[in-house]
């Protein structure tokens, strides 16, 4: 019986702090309206918009999290612009999060790869704004090919340093 609820324990306690997946950091999910987002963290969101479409990111605090959002034009099925917004991508530096498999602020490359390598990933070294690849700053893009959505672990120095999920744009 100890067993049982040792593990049970266990497992909650992995669900409590399993945030981020390659389609949410915490509450916030990719394809959430403006509206919806406003609702849960009791705010209204500002964004700058030109030309009717927003030109860069909304940050917020929730919980204590920073969250850096992008949102996009939202759109029904038929193709036809509606008046909303919906999340496109969803940044987070926050050391308190997690991914589902453990991932978190801190972590080491060779610890992502040996969870993620059976999966589909890219890895690749980082841009400067001069144009030159980063020699010490790796993306390691996890791929949900199933959701068409990527979580994007960035990598300073062989560590974790920044959550970011989006759609990804491949395809």
């Amino acid at each position: 019986m100890k067993n049982i609820i040792n593990l049970f324990a266990l497992l909650f306690s992995t669900l409590i702090f399993a945030q981020v997946s390659t389609t949410r950091i915490n509450e916030f999910r990719l394809g959430m309206k403006k509206s919806e987002v406003e609702k849960v963290v009791g705010k209204s969101i500002q964004l700058k918009l030109n030309g009717g479409y927003p030109t860069e990111a909304s940050n917020f605090v929730y919980k204590g999290i920073v969250y850096e959002v992008f949102f996009f034009k939202a759109y029904d099925d038929s193709g036809n612009e509606l008046n909303d917004f919906v999340i496109n991508s969803i940044r987070s530096r926050d050391k308190t999060l997690k991914t589902l498999s453990g991932i978190s602020i801190g972590s080491t490359f060779d610890e992502v790869l040996n969870l993620y390598k059976n999966n589909s990933i890219s890895i690749y070294n980082s841009w400067n704004e001069d144009g030159t690849r980063d020699k010490t700053t790796r993306m390691f893009s996890i791929n949900d090919d199933d959701a068409r959505t990527q979580l994007i672990l960035t990598l300073k120095e062989g560590k974790v340093i920044e959550f970011f999920i989006s759609y990804f744009e491949g395809w």
